[in-house]
């Protein structure tokens, strides 16, 4: 049981401190700003497309955490409660909490990637509305999943915090 605790609450902490960053807020464009972007377009695109590969090894990297999480930990802890009949209180909930947060994450994720490929796409010195409005778009997208890594995090302590109490109880 110590053992699980020790890899939950390094997990936990490990999952806190790695951040889905959010970009700046939204804001329309002016036409010296859609200059700026069909000017720079080329280094715009080569860094979105740097952005796009390192976030696409993060998203693996939680994921493969998340999921091991979730699939590793949680599950076999919420089927020793319930062999040994332990009142596992919310530690149920919060673990399909976490399985939907996940499914979530997957989802958003996965619609965040084909937006940036639809930018990446477009060609911003011919038509720099059209990509301002899209990475636009990515921002929201990308906002979300930030918002799924911090919703993960929450049921991550959430899930701690009561199996401390049922360990409490235990000993």
């Amino acid at each position: 049981m110590k053992k699980w605790l020790s890899f939950l609450a390094i997990s936990s902490v490990a999952l806190l401190v790695v951040a889905c960053p959010v970009w700046a807020a939204e804001t329309p464009a002016n036409q010296k700003q859609l200059d700026m972007v069909a000017y720079r377009c080329s280094s715009v695109k080569a860094n979105i497309k740097r952005l796009q590969t390192q976030d696409a090894i993060t998203r693996v990297e939680l994921g493969q955490n998340y999921e091991s999480i979730l699939t590793k930990l949680m599950v076999p802890m919420n089927t020793r409660l319930a062999k040994n009949s332990f009142d596992g209180g919310n530690i149920l909930s919060i673990t399909a909490d976490f399985s939907s947060n996940l499914d979530n994450f997957r989802q958003h994720y996965q619609q965040y990637d084909e937006t940036i490929s639809d930018l990446l796409n477009i060609d911003c010195t011919k038509k720099p509305a059209d990509f301002y409005n899209k990475l636009l778009t990515a921002r929201a997208k990308r906002s979300d999943v930030q918002t799924d890594c911090a919703n993960l995090s929450q049921n991550i302590k959430s899930y701690r915090e009561e199996l401390q109490l049922v360990t409490f109880q235990v000993n």
